[in-house]
């Protein structure tokens, strides 16, 4: 299409595998991570299937199923070692499937923290819940230490209170001052 390519031009970016490779990811990447493993553990368990046939008294099907354990099992960096290459061929396609088992289970990670992640507008509800909260808790510390202040004035401008009235109201008043200190500003 001229307009993607024109697009894509004007932003200095190159229609390339790699470019087309991370758009995939970025939609679908569970169906794409999923269709890569399928694909790439039965090519892998043919390939080590005809590297690891000749000199073993086993059936086909078996060989290919035994195949395929050890192919899933080392992709899943696991390698219990009850079945275990013994040509070089084997080898090889022991560590290119512990490799690519790597890079997809580190791929797999990446997505799924990614799609963990809040959105903007999900950081946003959360920071304006917890500013109005703090906002709440303000108002009602300073309210506290306005409520103490006047009981101490209507303590001393009245004759009839006690000095352990008068004393309580202050402890409070100070503790009302110390909790509207300590409150996070933001």
């Amino acid at each position: 299409d001229a307009s993607t390519r024109t697009l894509a031009a004007l932003n200095r970016i190159q229609m390339n595998f790699s470019f087309v490779l991370k758009t995939m990811l970025g939609r679908e990447p569970i169906i794409l991570l999923s269709i890569f493993t399928l694909a790439f553990w039965i090519v892998t368990t043919w390939v080590f299937t005809q590297c690891e046939r000749f000199g073993l008294e086993q059936s086909a099907s078996t060989m290919y199923s035994n195949s395929i354990w050890f192919i899933a099992i080392t992709f899943m960096l696991n390698g219990y070692g009850d079945i275990v290459p013994k040509t070089h061929c084997g080898r090889s396609v022991a560590i290119l499937v512990g490799v690519v088992g790597a890079v997809v289970s580190s791929t797999l990670i990446a997505v799924i923290s990614r799609k963990m992640l809040l959105t903007r507008g999900e950081r946003n509800v959360n920071d304006f819940m917890y500013d109005s909260r703090l906002s709440r808790a303000h108002k009602e510390a300073a309210a506290t230490v306005l409520q103490q202040t006047w009981r101490i004035h209507k303590c001393l401008s009245s004759q009839t209170t006690s000095d352990r009235m008068l004393r309580r109201h202050q402890r409070r008043f100070l503790a009302a001052i110390h909790r509207f200190a300590n409150l996070p500003l933001s």
